[in-house]
């Protein structure tokens, strides 16, 4: 598989009803031990900071391809 540099697109996840959100989740419970992971309350906590949030890659398909938080 190819990618295409040029046409990645960069959202931000600010709150936890966010349409990327889930996928997040999913990649985070699956990447960190349970014991390095935040629960719901300190994750909804960190939305309320200003400078907090993850970061989204997604091609130009749509598709996401990574989330690493900010």
């Amino acid at each position: 598989m190819s990618l295409d540099l040029a046409n990645i697109n960069t959202l931000e996840i600010r709150s936890t009803q966010h349409e990327l959100y889930s996928n997040f989740t999913h990649l985070y419970e699956q990447s960190f031990p349970i014991f390095e992971q935040r629960t719901q309350a300190q994750q909804e906590f960190a939305f309320t900071q200003e400078q907090y949030h993850l970061q989204c890659y997604k091609d130009s398909g749509e598709k996401p391809l990574g989330l690493p938080s900010g």
